[in-house]
């Protein structure tokens, strides 16, 4: 898929930027719920789901904020089902991310071991019933993906109007050849770029740490049959990690950045 990607880069007319272009392709997972999919699930029903219970190593304390109010838990992936992606950053094929919020902060528990494995960890008592969202069911595509067209990497070309025009068919012309519907901002996405909708996702945890390389670790969209909704409609979360944390596995330093229209 990779070097169907970079053909597509060469073949858009870029000119003096192409160069630059290929250097930001990078590898991702697009993840969609079953009310996106149909009823049947191909080769069974996934692990990796949005909402419900977590399934949590056994001991695992739940998620608190520094006040000590419990998080919300958010998503559960199940590496195994990420097609080999996380092996380009650094991560293993196998092991489960669960991801928690608050009003402002993310947490992200890793376990390295199956699903099967893992216990289903009821909420505590202290977390609100409104807190928890509904379960829906995620599956994978991979996708090669690269900064949108508002994004300030490719502001910082300064394309002139064709080149951005023609920067912007090769957005869709990757997400055709991923055979994915192209639904700008409104995606879930598992490492790769990140998609803004206002301005740069990494702007925050920058001014936090301007010296470590932030990058996407997931991007969730509003998902209406979970319930989960960030900010006004059409709002997006985005735990980013420094490159050099999920390569070593670690994941205390995690950054929640949520925009909404």
């Amino acid at each position: 898929m990779m070097t169907e990607a970079r053909q597509l880069v060469a073949q858009a007319d870029l000119g003096a930027q192409e160069s630059v272009v290929q250097e930001w392709l990078l590898p991702a997972v697009r993840l969609r719920g079953r009310q996106e999919l149909g009823a049947a699930w191909p080769g069974g029903r996934p692990s990796s789901r949005f909402g419900g219970l977590p399934r949590l190593a056994r001991g695992t304390e739940w998620p608190r904020t520094v006040s000590g109010a419990p998080m919300t838990f958010v998503a559960q992936v199940d590496l195994a089902e990420a097609g080999g992606i996380p092996a380009y950053y650094g991560l293993p094929d196998n092991g489960v991310l669960s991801f928690f919020v608050s009003n402002t902060d993310g947490q992200v528990l890793y376990a390295r071991t199956s699903t099967a494995e893992l216990t289903l960890t009821d909420p505590p008592e202290d977390l609100p019933e409104e807190a928890l969202f509904g379960e829906t069911w995620l599956t994978g595509f991979t996708e090669i993906t690269l900064p949108g067209s508002e994004s300030p990497q490719v502001a910082a070309l300064r394309l002139p109007p064709d080149g951005l025009r023609a920067y912007c068919r090769l957005l869709r012309d990757l997400n055709d050849n991923a055979e994915l519907p192209f639904r700008a901002g409104a995606i879930h996405r598992l490492l790769g770029h990140p998609w803004p909708i206002q301005w740069d996702v990494a702007a925050r945890a920058i001014k936090m740490a301007s010296d470590l390389d932030w990058i996407l670790l997931l991007q969730v969209r509003d998902e209406r049959f979970a319930g989960l909704q960030w900010g006004s409609e059409g709002g997006v979360a985005y735990f980013l990690i420094p490159r050099a944390d999920l390569a070593h596995h670690r994941f205390e330093r995690v950054q929640l950045v949520i925009q909404s229209h």
